[in-house]
């Protein structure tokens, strides 16, 4: 899953505001990376700042 924090990032770039829900569930996930938080963190910020 080495590609996935891009992936995620995408999602935030191209404004595809359907992943809003899946991206607030891996912030919430524990078992989640730290860096892979922070790109649902970024893709978010994205997507709400519209």
């Amino acid at each position: 899953m080495m590609n996935r924090r891009y992936a995620i990032e995408g999602l935030g770039l191209i404004k595809y505001k359907p992943a809003i829900e899946n991206l607030e569930s891996i912030i919430e996930n524990n078992d989640t990376e730290d860096y892979i938080k922070e790109s649902a963190t970024k893709s978010l910020f994205i997507l709400n700042s519209d």
